[in-house]
């Protein structure tokens, strides 16, 4: 862009200022302006005789002493040259462009096709998600439900057990009550067994003493026993001895017997003679 707009501006320095073409042949006046000698040849046709002057400065303008621009016109062909490198360079940018649109032609073509080519696969996977969706969503309403009657029947279970659980609540507290009715009869029984096992203590004891005395009659009782064999066999004796003797005799002989034993005497006083 930088190169046309200075050959844009060298083409404007090459154009005549009055007749606004190109000049071919560039002549300097004397107040130093550039013309092309075609537009000063018209302007002393239009005025034969007259003086002409310069249209920008309006100073008189000496034909005679016209002078060809010479730099002028070499800026000119330059101006040419650089027109015509312009017209290559306009050329051939507008082949790359030519080729720049071809190309991003092919390529909105190829991204075109890709993006087709996404979009049919984007949709395959869209319906194949959706299907997936779909099948999931089947599956967790299905899971939903058994949940949802899983649930009901952990409540219903739930319900059945906290129902058996007051049973059991009674039931314990019934079994508690006997429990303690129970541990009060254990207490009761613990006691009658003690006072029991006291009173079979004293019993105990008391068999012991009894044991003792009845040993201790026993042994008395075989004294007596042997005692009154003893008395027996004296008594069968003194029988005998008596039944020999005279009533004199007995009476003397009892009298003797119990003069030792005053109890045994009172008693055959008591009975008299009889005895004898």
């Amino acid at each position: 862009m930088a190169a046309a707009l200075h050959v844009r501006r060298l083409s404007d320095f090459g154009m005549d200022p009055v007749s606004l073409e190109p000049m071919g042949d560039p002549v300097l006046d004397q107040c130093g302006h550039t013309f092309n000698r075609s537009t000063i040849d018209r302007l002393l046709e239009e005025r034969p005789g007259e003086p002409i002057s310069c249209p920008i400065s309006r100073e008189v303008i000496d034909v005679d002493r016209l002078a060809k621009n010479l730099l002028a016109k070499e800026a000119l062909q330059y101006c040419e040259e650089l027109e015509g490198i312009e017209k290559q360079l306009k050329d051939e940018l507008d082949f790359q462009k030519r080729v720049h649109l071809h190309e991003k032609k092919q390529l909105v073509l190829e991204s075109v096709h890709e993006l087709n080519r996404q979009k049919v696969d984007f949709d395959y996977r869209f319906r194949k998600k959706e299907e997936e969706l779909e099948h999931e969503k089947k599956e967790r309403e299905i899971q939903r439900q058994e949940s949802n009657d899983l649930v009901k029947k952990v409540l219903k279970a739930w319900n059945v057990s906290k129902q058996a659980l007051d049973v059991s609540k009674q039931a314990l507290d019934v079994s508690n009550k006997g429990w303690n009715d129970t541990k009060q009869d254990l207490d009761m029984t613990k006691q009658a067994l003690e006072a029991s096992t006291k009173a079979m203590e004293d019993i105990t004891k008391e068999v012991k003493s009894l044991r003792k005395e009845v040993k201790t009659l026993n042994s008395r009782v075989s004294n007596l026993q042997i005692e009154n064999r003893r008395l027996h066999a004296t008594d069968r004796r003194k029988i005998k001895n008596l039944r020999e003797m005279t009533i004199t005799d007995k009476l003397l002989f009892t009298f003797g017997d119990y003069v030792g034993r005053p109890d045994h005497l009172q008693v055959v006083l008591n009975r008299g003679v009889k005895r004898v």
